[in-house]
């Protein structure tokens, strides 16, 4: 598994969701010498390559790679939100839908240990499940170990 954090910047502090987008396109063609493309889901994937996982926030982008399937979400740490164990739990229920767009209904129903790795099996895969705690952020990264027949 391989991750690249990328901070961006905008003269007026404002980034909108098509410059992020536009980051992101010229950081994985700068990784990879490859177009970034997405699946009728959404999913970033690069053609004849690692699977990969895209997430932003606050001026922040993280994108991972791994041989298997692979999901990351990261969430920044603020009073005002959510606690820190809830937006933990959030952060690794949105990892675990971009590894495999698992559905919310079925993630809601399992029993996520926030302080811990989490082996999860759902039909035939088994995904570990984790989150950091990274500068203020919440970092959660949840990829596929494997698929029984």
């Amino acid at each position: 598994m391989k991750l690249y954090f990328y901070k961006i910047s905008s003269k007026d502090g404002i980034i909108s969701n098509n410059k992020y987008l536009d980051e992101e396109k010229k950081i994985i063609n700068k990784i990879y010498n490859k177009k970034l493309l997405h699946n009728k889901n959404g999913k970033p994937y690069i053609i004849d390559d690692d699977y990969i996982s895209i997430s932003n926030n606050n001026k922040i982008i993280v994108i991972a790679s791994n041989n298997s399937e692979i999901g990351i979400d990261l969430q920044l740490i603020s009073e005002k939100k959510l606690s820190l164990n809830k937006t933990r739990l959030f952060s690794m229920k949105e990892a675990l839908y971009k590894c495999n767009n698992i559905s919310f209904s079925l993630i809601n129903k399992l029993d996520i240990k926030i302080d811990k790795y989490n082996i999860i099996r759902i039909n035939n895969n088994i995904y570990k499940l984790f989150s950091k705690i990274l500068s203020g952020y919440v970092l959660s990264i949840c990829y596929k170990i494997k698929t029984y027949e």
